[in-house]
């Protein structure tokens, strides 16, 4: 490497060394959740830990777990349901936002809605694609700002996991019941 080469890349790589100031930090870690469906908080903005509550309530409820093992399955279980979901209401959003987007420019274009009632134009298509605040429908849809093609193979990463996590779980249960049967045998005996 010549001496202007290595002073030249020394130069550079003196500019920047990432976010100094607090603000910048916590701004720089959160770059990984618009991609929120792995990211490593549980909730993203917008989302409810009563909602998520309630998910892994009703899968300790029908799965009855024994045990630290059985109830860490279930856990996990319920995560991976959860950013299972995540991902369809983000899709769910991208559909919507384009659906909206395509409708408002052929009804613009047609201008026959926007002169019956150019102030309800935004209500009617909102309406005519399901309904929904906008706001919102953007930030589920930002949420995983990701293509289609990227969301089916997180699709099938989430499939994958709740097979083996289930799996896991019906062996740990099926193992622990084999071992009552044989402590409840040896007492009688």
């Amino acid at each position: 490497m010549s001496m202007n080469r290595s002073e030249a890349s020394a130069m550079n790589g003196a500019k920047s060394c990432g976010p100094v100031t607090a603000e910048g930090k916590a701004t720089s870690s959160r770059n990984a959740v618009k991609y929120g469906i792995f990211s490593k908080d549980l909730l993203l903005p917008g989302e409810s830990q009563e909602d998520f509550d309630i998910l892994l309530n009703a899968l300790m409820d029908e799965h009855q777990p024994a045990g630290h093992l059985e109830a860490s399955l279930l856990e996990r279980l319920a995560v991976t349901m959860w950013r299972q979901q995540r991902l369809v209401k983000a899709e769910r959003a991208n559909i919507i936002l384009q659906q909206r987007s395509e409708l408002s420019s052929k009804l613009v274009n047609d201008s026959l809605l926007e002169k019956l009632n150019p102030d309800g134009l935004t209500d009617v298509i909102a309406q005519l694609t399901g309904g929904g605040d906008k706001a919102m429908l953007i930030r589920d849809a930002q949420m995983m700002n990701i293509r289609t093609e990227t969301m089916s193979r997180y699709q099938s990463i989430l499939d994958t996991e709740i097979i083996k996590i289930t799996k896991a779980l019906r062996e740990q249960q099926q193992f622990r019941r084999q071992y009552q049967t044989i402590e409840v045998e040896s007492v009688s005996n």
